[in-house]
């Protein structure tokens, strides 16, 4: 009965899935898609060459997610720059982890059935109950229409399929042979491929090891399997071995990362209590009012009475841990796993590695953990009452489907969105101040009236953000707009927080946009010698991508070589490639030839021992420096 139930009811989750996302694929890019896609040339290829998709899948930085940009540049190869098609080629990718899911948890169902774990029949509706509301939950929509965030989702695929292969190879391979092959082949080959779409995909193996534990409890044919047993203790020793000689080389190589922070280590673990609670709260009930992209009103914790929800958060937390152990000695299985599967996917977003404060995509995979919980504590309460189960599931999977039906509509409207975004998070500087940014824009498009509205929310958001200089910025150039009075505050107050917090992200991102709009003579603000301050402290307090915009300001700008010249050679300290290439650029353009050979020969000198940055990616740049400098070679003979 059961069989006939899910084949019938499967694909209309599918189709409910595509049609509740359907309207969602209209919306842009947002957030990290600027950097990701937008600006990065080489994931546009219009030739399906080997070296161009080698050059797209290195695109994101040294070493990372390769597989992830490789499927962004053979999607703008088939599609061109639509974002529909990008967005829709997410959802399939969610839609095939929703039906990997259900495979992995029928397989468990299956294992756990055989073993007399477990056995309960009404368990047999659990596969496909736990994926359709993992499909419909809202609270996975980010991954799907934040177009970046296919990283996440395929290291998801490989997750998810990988502990499906597991799963079937450890169940059904007797043979000792076997299992030491076939098992550590498995997870390693599916770690890769996972791990180079998104890094949390290295976690696959500590999924495989809480299903050995919860499901097969390291045991074949009711004996304890020494051969799996030792596997697992092995990779256990190399991990650790591996994290040892890390911290015997750089002692300090977690702890430098929150050099960038604004936040600390001990800062960070103890708001991810809070955090953590917050992410399971917005599982079991989700709601519009809070799911957001943005969550940098989460007021950090100080201590564990700073604020005392920290302390409540960390009892909670712990006591679900409790109830982990507990139900895993009382065969109470799905409890146990699911709660320890959160546990899991939050180990290396959630814990000490110096990442932003919340995101709401850490939760893609961890979400299936407490929703597992969820769906058997349903089963257990209802018995074998499958009408009253069968209404309890109708009731949540129709609260999730009309949240993510309104937050799908939302996204597929920009304006809308950010809108949204302004108005359930007034304390969040970046929602308010993205707001204030179309403000801005439509002030000098045709809409006049929107400048009074734009300096408003742009003052609220330098009020909000304690750390970033964008909406000081911003103010400075809408300060252009006849209605808008330019104050000296605005600069004054950019340049403390440049000497306070020099190497937060946001403030590098917006002075570079700033440089660029000076520049370009995009935009000219009536007090424009104000801005000397703001790049002197730059120069001073910032790092090396701070100042060599500082220094383009003093060239391009102000004309001042001498000072530019200082800025790029203490940026040079760095040792990347593009700060190299922008010197260089500068003593050819200021018409100083023998230093501009010497700088190349140094910089030839400098890539051979190894720099920071893809000298492909500054191709075109190298190329037109090294035809400026051809006479080099003739001075030098």
């Amino acid at each position: 009965m059961y069989a006939k139930y899910k084949f019938n009811l499967a694909p209309l989750v599918l189709v409910l899935v595509f049609a509740l996302y359907y309207v969602g694929l209209n919306g842009g890019y947002v957030f990290d898609d600027t950097h990701v896609l937008v600006k990065n040339s080489l994931v546009k290829i219009t030739e399906l060459g080997f070296s161009e998709l080698i050059e797209a899948a290195n695109s994101f930085g040294p070493g990372g997610r390769q597989i992830s940009m490789a499927s962004f540049a053979l999607n703008y190869y088939a599609f061109g720059d639509s974002t529909w098609w990008l967005k829709f080629f997410n959802l399939l990718i969610h839609c095939l982890n929703g039906v990997g899911l259900w495979i992995l948890t029928s397989k468990i169902c299956e294992v756990m059935q055989s073993s007399r774990i477990q056995p309960n029949r009404t368990y047999d509706y659990l596969p496909l109950v736990v994926s359709a509301l993992w499909l419909l939950h809202p609270i996975n929509l980010i991954p799907v229409l934040y177009i970046s965030q296919r990283m996440a989702l395929l290291s998801t695929f490989f997750i998810i399929y990988g502990l499906i292969l597991y799963v079937v190879v450890r169940s059904k391979t007797r043979s000792n042979s076997g299992r030491l092959l076939k098992i550590p082949l498995v997870i390693i080959i599916f770690t890769l491929l996972a791990f180079f779409s998104k890094e949390n995909g290295a976690l696959l193996p500590v999924y495989a090891a809480l299903l050995e534990l919860v499901v097969f409890r390291f045991t074949t044919d009711g004996r304890v399997d020494k051969i799996v047993l030792s596997l697992f203790v092995s990779g256990l020793v190399c991990v650790v071995g591996v994290i040892t000689y890390k911290f015997i080389q750089n002692p300090h190589w977690i702890v430098s990362g929150y050099r960038w922070r604004v936040f600390t280590l001990e800062e960070r673990v103890l708001t991810q209590f809070r955090a953590l609670g917050t992410y399971i709260y917005q599982i079991v009930l989700p709601s519009n009012n809070f799911l957001s992209i943005v969550h940098d009103d989460f007021a950090l914790s100080r201590s564990l009475l700073k604020p005392v929800s920290t302390l409540y958060a960390l009892l909670f937390l712990l006591f679900l841990l409790g109830v982990a152990v507990f139900s895993f000695f009382r065969k109470q299985m799905f409890l146990s796993l699911g709660i320890f599967w959160f546990f899991v996917s939050h180990l290396i977003e959630s814990t000490i590695i110096p990442l932003e404060i919340m995101h709401e995509h850490r939760n893609y995979l961890a979400s299936f953990g407490i929703i597992l919980v969820i769906s058997a504590m349903l089963i257990e309460l209802t018995g074998q009452r499958k009408k009253a189960l069968f209404i309890l599931f109708l009731v949540f999977g129709a609260g999730y489907s009309t949240v993510l039906l309104a937050r799908a509509t939302l996204w597929s409207n920009d304006m809308a969105r950010v809108e949204h975004e302004a108005r359930k998070h007034p304390s969040s500087a970046a929602a308010v101040f993205r707001l204030g940014t179309r403000y801005y824009q439509a002030a000098f498009n045709g809409s006049p009236d929107k400048a009074l509205k734009s300096q408003q929310l742009l003052e609220r958001a330098r009020i909000n953000d304690e750390f970033g200089i964008g909406p000081e910025l911003l103010l400075v150039l809408l300060s252009e707009h006849p209605v808008v009075q330019y104050k000296g505050e605005w600069i004054a107050s950019a340049t403390e927080k440049i000497k306070k917090y020099p190497y937060f992200a946001p403030s590098k991102a917006a002075l570079e946009g700033l440089v660029r709009c000076l520049r370009n003579k995009e935009c000219t603000p009536s007090r424009v010698d104000d801005l000397d301050l703001l790049f002197s402290a730059a120069v001073e307090h910032g790092g090396p991508k701070m100042i060599t915009d500082a220094a383009e300001y003093f060239f391009s700008v102000k004309g001042d070589v001498e000072v530019a010249e200082a800025a790029y050679k203490k940026a040079l300290r760095g040792r990347r490639v593009v700060n190299w290439v922008n010197y260089i650029g500068l003593l050819v353009a200021s018409d100083q030839p023998l230093a501009a050979c010497k700088a190349y020969n140094d910089f030839l000198d400098a890539a051979e021992k190894g720099l920071k940055g893809r000298l492909s990616a500054h191709r075109s740049s190298i190329s037109a420096m090294e035809q400026e400098l051809q006479y080099c070679s003739n001075e030098s003979s």
